[in-house]
């Protein structure tokens, strides 16, 4: 399993790390602590969100790179945004409706991009994924992406 930690700790130099949802809490806090690390592990963090807000701004003025971006804008516009970024840690929508779609695109742009690294962010405990119909095509793509490609976790 690939955690922040490991990230940090991997021989692999990462140039780049792409957090999405920086527009909402948990996002924002996630890149807040990649921040942390900018210059030392990571030479740029971007930072992806819907809307604009304080947190946001509290972002762009600690050093962040911030990229305006919908998942209604498609995997093609989401995959440039992820060619940016050696890694991408992807938040889920506020929606449980939209996630297992949405997951669908991310995963399809990651691949289109080819980053070195995918994280998806869930709100259930991992070993509670399987029992999710809507999330089967999900598993399976990443069971093909992590076989092909790279790791997802």
């Amino acid at each position: 399993m690939v955690t922040f930690s490991s990230l940090l700790e991997s021989p692999t130099a990462y140039k780049a790390v792409l957090v999405t949802g920086c527009d909402m809490y948990a996002g924002y806090q996630i890149a807040l602590d990649v921040l942390q690390h900018k210059g030392k592990h990571f030479k740029c963090v971007y930072a992806v969100y819907f809307k604009e807000n304080d947190m946001v701004h509290h972002l762009k003025k600690h050093g962040a790179d911030c990229i305006k971006l919908a998942i209604a804008d498609g995997a093609d516009a989401i995959a440039k945004a992820y060619s940016k970024a050696d890694v991408v840690v992807v938040l889920p929508p506020v929606s449980d409706d939209h996630w297992g779609k949405d997951s669908c695109v991310f995963v399809s742009a990651a691949e289109k991009a080819k980053i070195k690294g995918l994280v998806l962010c869930s709100k259930i405990n991992a070993d509670q994924l399987g029992n999710l119909p809507m999330l089967k095509p999900l598993i399976q793509m990443e069971q093909a992406y992590h076989d092909i490609k790279g790791k997802i976790k």
